[in-house]
């Protein structure tokens, strides 16, 4: 048993984890990694890890402003036509 399972054994936590070849049962997660990877992590060469840990935060939360500004957005369009009919 590795020190990670011994951990999560003794505090009484359970892995749920992604089946094999079914990375849809968290298509949330493999929507992110996706865009990290072709937005952030393809178009950087990165020379040190502090160097990468600074770009890809700043990525992140560029990222995240967008996102939530888009999903506030349409949550705001939605909810005004709905209140229309």
């Amino acid at each position: 048993m590795t020190r990670v399972d011994q951990s999560a054994y003794e505090q009484g936590l359970e892995w749920h984890t992604i089946q094999p070849g079914r990375p849809m049962e968290n298509g949330y997660v493999e929507s992110f990694n996706g865009t990290l990877r072709a937005e952030c992590l393809d178009v950087h060469w990165f020379a040190t890890l502090i160097e990468a840990k600074q770009v890809i935060e700043s990525w992140r939360l560029e990222y995240m402003t967008v996102v939530l500004t888009d999903l506030w957005e349409n949550e705001r369009r939605v909810s005004s036509l709905v209140r229309s009919l």
